[in-house]
């Protein structure tokens, strides 16, 4: 369920992304990102008041993770358009079917990443309270537990998994959390360009 949780986080990075669009132009791709809008807006709050906090999932028995994951499926895949699709569009809309075949080509501009007060001395982390830049990947001790981060393609990854199969594997949106009730520890991507990112660890 700790991917559940996280997913909820990219759901709402992508509904801000959503808002943040300026209008291009193009009547038709406006009223289709208008239409996305309105579904994450509508889709968001319901799947994150079902995801809960990230510490919920370690409160759920078997059957009740099984059955939280299938509803918040079937509201993911519920967030469509009302009106034609991106698929239908680039059918029909010369412009946009320009831009759709352009699009693998396109390579947005970097972002600037906040500073990380702890650079990578990654040592800092071992009280649970740490802000650090991650190149690539990194491995380090946070509260007793050790971890690997990695950042590839704009997603940060957590993990501990161990030889035996146990630990833990989440991709990290908005925030993604560890630990059982009472010790969470949480962690939060401040800012990420390409393979690395600035990392927030409370």
């Amino acid at each position: 369920m700790g991917c559940a949780t996280a997913s909820t986080s990219w759901l709402q990075l992508t509904a801000d992304a959503f808002t943040a669009l300026e209008p291009t132009g193009n009547p038709a791709a406006d009223r289709l990102t208008a239409q996305y809008k309105t579904a994450l807006g509508k889709a968001v709050p319901k799947i994150e008041a079902l995801a809960g906090e990230p510490q919920d999932a370690f409160r759920r028995d078997d059957a009740e993770a099984v059955r939280v994951t299938r509803q918040l499926a079937t509201l993911i895949t519920a967030i469509k358009p009302a009106g034609p699709d991106l698929a239908a569009l680039v059918k029909t809309d010369p412009m946009i079917a320009l831009a759709y075949r352009r699009a693998p080509t396109c390579k947005p501009a970097g972002q600037a990443l906040p500073i990380a007060d702890d650079g990578q001395n990654y040592a800092a982390c071992a009280d649970g309270t740490c802000v650090v830049l991650i190149k690539k990947s990194a491995a380090f001790t946070v509260r007793g537990t050790r971890i690997t981060v990695s950042v590839a393609g704009g997603t940060v990854s957590i993990g501990n998994r161990t030889s035996d199969g146990g630990g833990f594997s989440t991709n990290v949106g908005g925030k993604a959390g560890w630990g059982s009730a009472g010790s969470m520890t949480n962690a939060t991507p401040l800012g990420l360009n390409g393979s690395t990112a600035v990392l927030r660890i409370t």
